[in-house]
């Protein structure tokens, strides 16, 4: 560059070294569930000279998470230009019901009382439907925490074959997951 006001004259140059852009991605959102076992690794890509995972100023390549939250990786190369991304960990926990597929209300046995066994996210929305083998509902509730004790108006129900159907809705007011059951169990006496 040239500056000159007629009289004077001024020459000065700069360098510029033209680096590529760092490319960093980190890996999807993802969820996790303390109550699986195995933590959630994180690792950051090869191949930087320093990396700083934010919150906790860990400064290390992988971070291992047991906790949700959004975390962020800012890495530098040799020429101390840094990139930065982020990845957003929820907690959700797979969705799991069991229900017995055989049922004695007489308390000589384990499965004296029939419900549906739920381990999972908040429950939202929830029916349990118990139909005889006409297809007569005899027993329906909203609460999940419900057991039926085996009688229909007050008298005890024959031994023998039930349909059971379950409809819940677990999650989150956002997200939420519906889940539907329909199957047979045994009464018995």
């Amino acid at each position: 560059m040239q500056i000159s006001n007629g009289v004077c004259q001024i020459i000065d140059s700069i360098r510029i070294d033209l680096r590529p852009p760092i490319y960093l991605n980190l890996q999807n959102d993802t969820t996790i569930c303390e109550d699986l076992k195995g933590d959630l690794i994180v690792k950051g890509p090869l191949g930087f000279n320093r990396y700083e995972w934010q919150p906790g100023n860990i400064l290390t390549t992988d971070i291992i998470i047991q906790m949700e939250g959004k975390y962020y990786l800012k890495v530098y190369d040799n020429n101390n230009c840094s990139a930065i991304d982020s990845i957003h960990v929820l907690h959700e926990c797979p969705l799991s019901i069991w229900i017995p597929t055989v049922f004695s209300p007489t308390g000589n046995y384990s499965n004296s009382r029939f419900g549906v066994v739920y381990d999972g996210p908040p429950v939202l929305d929830f029916e349990l439907l118990i139909f005889n083998r006409w297809g007569e509902l005899i027993f329906k509730s909203n609460d999940i925490n419900a057991f039926w004790d085996g009688s229909y108006l007050g008298n005890p129900c024959q031994l023998g074959m039930y349909l059971c159907i379950v409809n819940l809705k677990a999650g989150s007011k956002n997200e939420a997951t519906r889940s539907n059951y329909k199957g047979m169990f045994y009464l018995n006496r």
